[in-house]
């Protein structure tokens, strides 16, 4: 229910905007700075709003851009409200400086992806200075402050790899921080920019970039044991360089020396999706077939031939992957993808394979049911692979017991809880076999029931009588109700002593 306050403050609002009109610069500035002084706790917005406006709305600058434009900016300005930004920060100082590192990153990112790269720099440099304000007075124990850095060296990464940055520019922007990098590395954060740091270094005149550009062999594609580029080399995040150097390409559509990175240095999705960006899906098949050998890999793989638009071939390739050798488990995020896609694209077929192989990964019911009602006059030999499949596997038995039920194999089921003992599982097999095996089910609850009675484990006193009341249910529905009064009067009996024990059995009567 609204009180009006809502259409008050536009009217104050709008009062207020029109009286501003008749103020100029400077007294604009004396009334921000007496508002901040006045009322403390504006400051920090203050600051963020003033650093997002210097370089957002420059003069003379369009609100909106087409791609690849970004407005001018004042370099000074911004290392003035970059500073001031780490100089205002709130009580939790570790969060706050993060939540400005990331500000920072989110204003020089669009003149990287601009290949405004000699720019970004300049506005990198000044970002290095303002993040190490703090750092001599706050507690980064939980890393928030680490992974906001962390952030900045990605951009210093693409920002150093630009068409338009040499490496003089380089090793200006090392010799301008290099002090304040320093100042970084007692506390660590060095490392946070390593990545970004490396391609300072390297850019691309390294000789093991230029051999890789040219397509000579830097790591067999086939060693690589991950899903991802592994380039042998040290350094922290070389893996996730070589990701941006291969974005940069592709961004500046540089495919030849992009497919000769990726292949060089053992970059095996890249290397296929970069076959898929440019309408070669035979060539990525044929290559993902030779090189990909894990399911993780294969699902990889798979999704992207999927947001290419090329669906058979996504198939393909995750029937490929499930076909081949795996350890336990590792199939099941690429079984479960496969049979909703292929059943989304109406491929049956291919569907029940991959439900089949979810099933015997999981041991899931309700996948194991799904196959039955997909499998038509396939089921009788499906069933008898798939039960001699799960039998084998060591978890989860609460499923493989639904499964057993299900199929009325009631002596597996009972096996199944005689080994396990979990109350779970026992009551799950107790009350599926309760008709037909009523003895071994009364057993098996006064099994449970003994282990928490016994002992004395009053905690668990509310299950106990849980189990019990599961006897007088087998008997009521097996009609042997004649022995539910001494077998309780007998508990009862035993049990007498204990006093938070007896009122649950004697109410159940």
């Amino acid at each position: 229910m609204s009180d009006g306050s809502g259409g008050l403050m536009t009217v104050e609002r709008e009062r207020l905007e029109s009286q501003l009109e008749y103020l100029d610069a400077p007294a604009l500035r004396r009334l921000v700075l007496s508002a901040a002084g006045e009322f403390p706790g504006i400051v920090r917005w203050i600051l963020t709003a003033v650093h997002t406006e210097i370089h957002s709305s420059a003069p003379g600058t369009p609100a909106s851009c087409r791609p690849g434009c970004v407005p001018r900016i004042d370099v000074p300005a911004f290392q003035r409200s970059a500073r001031a930004l780490f100089r205002g920060l709130g009580w939790d100082l570790a969060a706050s400086a993060a939540a400005a590192t990331e500000s920072l990153v989110e204003q020089i990112r669009p003149y990287v992806e601009a290949g405004e790269g000699r720019v970004a720099l300049q506005l990198l440099a000044a970002a290095v200075v303002a993040i190490a304000e703090p750092i001599d007075d706050l507690d980064d124990s939980d890393g928030a402050y680490y992974d906001g850095i962390s952030s900045l060296g990605e951009v210093l990464a693409e920002a150093a790899l630009c068409a338009d940055v040499t490496p003089q520019d380089r090793e200006d922007w090392q010799a301008e921080t290099e002090e304040v990098l320093s100042a970084l590395g007692n506390y660590g954060y060095d490392s946070a920019l390593e990545m970004g740091l490396q391609a300072i270094t390297e850019g691309w005149e390294d000789p093991a970039v230029v051999a890789a550009l040219r397509g000579d062999p830097i790591l067999d594609p086939a060693a690589s044991t991950e899903a991802g580029p592994l380039d042998g080399r040290s350094g922290a995040d070389a893996a996730s360089l070589v990701r941006l150097r291969l974005h940069v390409l592709e961004r500046q559509e540089r495919w030849t020396e992009s497919l000769n990175l990726s292949h060089a240095l053992g970059a095996r999705f890249e290397h296929a999706w970069l076959l898929l960006r440019q309408d070669r899906p035979q060539e990525a098949l044929d290559y993902s077939r030779a090189y990909f050998t894990r399911p993780d890999e294969a699902l990889l793989l798979a999704q992207a031939f999927a947001a290419s638009g090329a669906a058979d071939a996504a198939i393909q390739i995750g029937l490929e992957g499930l076909r081949r050798p795996f350890a336990p488990r590792i199939g099941i995020e690429l079984a479960r993808w496969l049979r909703d896609f292929a059943t989304a694209y109406q491929v049956p077929a291919a569907a029940l394979e991959a439900g089949v192989a979810l099933v015997q990964e999981t041991v899931l019911f309700d996948n194991y049911v799904w196959v039955e009602a997909q499998a038509g006059d396939q089921w009788d030999a499906l069933r008898v692979q798939i039960l001699e499949a799960v039998r084998n596997v060591p978890y989860p038995k609460e499923e493989l017991a639904k499964i057993l039920l299900y199929e009325r194999l009631y002596e597996e089921a009972i096996e199944l809880a005689n080994t396990s003992r979990a109350p779970e599982l026992v009551a799950s097999v107790v009350d599926g076999v309760r008709e037909t095996h009523s003895d071994w089910a009364i057993a098996a609850c006064r099994y449970q029931f003994n282990q928490i009675a016994d002992p004395g484990r009053s905690k668990y006193y509310p299950a106990a009588a849980d189990w019990v009341r599961r006897i007088r249910g087998i008997l009521g529905a097996t009609d042997r109700m004649a022995e539910w009064g001494p077998l309780v009067g007998e508990l009862i009996t035993t049990h007498v002593r204990k006093r938070s024990l007896r009122p649950l059995l004697e109410a159940l009567r």
